[in-house]
C-alpha cells in the first residue's frame, strides 16, 4: 500500500507544482497525514494554503479546521478560521 501512496504523491506533486488547486490540496493532505511521504506539517500548511488561495474549497476548509482552529504550524486564529470556513461554504463545501 505504501508504494501506491508514493506513486500517487509523486503524480499529485507534479500537478501541484504546475498550479492545479486540487493537486495542491491533495499534496497538503499527503504531507499532513504522512501518506507516501514523511509527515511534514509545515509543507502540509504550505500546500493547503496555496490550494485555498487558488480557490479549492476542501483546502479552504482544511486550512480553517486543521491549522488555524487547532494552532498547528500557525498561531490559533479564530478570525482566520471564520474567514476560511466562509470561503469554503461560499464555494459549496458542506
Amino acid at each position: 500500500m505504501t508504494e501506491q501512496y508514493e506513486k500517487c504523491f509523486q503524480g499529485h506533486l507534479k500537478l501541484a507544482e504546475q498550479g492545479y488547486p486540487l493537486a495542491e490540496c491533495q499534496v497538503g493532505y499527503f504531507y499532513y497525514e504522512g501518506l507516501g511521504v514523511g509527515q511534514d506539517l509545515e509543507k502540509a500548511f504550505y500546500w493547503t494554503e496555496r490550494a485555498a488561495v487558488h480557490g479549492d474549497r476542501d483546502a479552504q476548509n482544511n486550512l480553517a479546521e486543521l491549522f488555524y482552529e487547532t494552532g498547528t504550524v500557525v498561531e490559533r486564529n479564530i478570525p482566520k478560521v471564520m474567514e476560511w470556513y466562509k470561503k469554503a461554504a461560499e464555494a459549496g463545501h458542506s
